[in-house]
């Protein structure tokens, strides 16, 4: 059986890494929505820490308090490698503009494909 998305993340990039960006999740989003739903779980904070850091392309600046971070094709592999997991993670999009400019599309759009075949 495959491991969880935090089980992972761990194997991955480290626990230290890992729990930083768990600690961290909301800390560009909350800015803008003081509402916005980051998960209540490890793994869901870690699935909502991903997507920000994706909505607000924190894998491109080294000041970012993320870093360091894996890259953007990284960081959407990996989440498509648990979409499962994403897909049904009761967390809010990051920002209603990343949401809406197409950042997580990736996720839908490999779904659609799979329902289509």
């Amino acid at each position: 059986m495959s491991s969880s998305i935090l089980e992972d993340a761990i194997n991955r990039w480290g626990r230290e890494r890992v729990y930083k960006w768990i600690g961290l999740a909301g800390h560009h989003a909350l800015k803008f929505r003081h509402d916005v739903k980051i998960g209540e779980t490890d793994e869901e904070k870690l699935i909502f820490a991903l997507l920000e850091m994706l909505d607000f392309e924190c894998y491109k600046y080294p000041s970012c308090p993320t870093q360091p971070t894996p890259s953007r094709n990284e960081i959407e592999q990996f989440l498509l490698d648990h979409k499962e997991e994403v897909l049904n993670a009761k967390i809010d999009p990051p920002s209603l503009l990343g949401l809406m400019a197409g950042t997580f599309d990736f996720l839908v759009k490999e779904k659609e494909v799979e329902k289509n075949a």
